[in-house]
């Protein structure tokens, strides 16, 4: 009876004109395909999963520059791994953002230092920002990040770390 399930779902798919991206990348990887490339650079590499670090190690005769920030792993969910901690290569970190200035990189960096990172980010001298501290807000917070409206909505968590803030543009 076990069997008969994933026939059934598979069948019903084929029936919908489902198309299972996932599915695809697996029939292929077990083609054990050779990328015909001298250079693969891999980014997102914090959100790999292992199909795709199976088919990049029997890329053998390539390079292969993982690129990726494990603190950035959202996807973790749906089998995600981080192939940067998974694979032995050197390692060279990419320290200077382009989308923000030194207020954020600063307060950026400090936020990094509580989960364990010694290598600060550096900021564009030539890029502004503004940190508003307003003492009505309660409990005081460092930083709201959003991607929707429910989430703007603050949530209330006392903070188990701060970080100083002296940080000003």
């Amino acid at each position: 009876m076990a069997g008969s399930v994933p026939s059934r779902v598979d069948e019903t798919k084929r029936r919908r004109g489902y198309d299972s991206l996932p599915g695809h990348l697996k029939v292929w990887a077990q083609t054990e395909p050779r990328i015909d490339a001298d250079f693969i650079l891999f980014d997102e590499a914090q959100d790999s999963d292992g199909v795709m670090l199976s088919v990049l190690g029997l890329q053998r005769h390539a390079q292969i520059i993982y690129v990726g920030d494990p603190y950035q792993q959202i996807y973790e969910w749906r089998g995600a791994v981080n192939a940067m901690a998974q694979i032995d290569v050197p390692e060279r970190a990419l320290t200077e953002s382009f989308r923000f200035g030194p207020t954020f990189a600063a307060l950026a960096s400090c936020v990094l230092a509580l989960l364990g990172e010694r290598t600060p980010i550096r900021g564009q001298d030539g890029i502004g920002s503004i940190m508003v501290e307003d003492p009505n807000i309660s409990p005081p917070v460092d930083a709201i990040l959003c991607r929707s409206r429910p989430c703007s909505r603050p949530r209330q968590r006392p903070a188990t770390r701060t970080c100083p803030r002296p940080f000003r543009d």
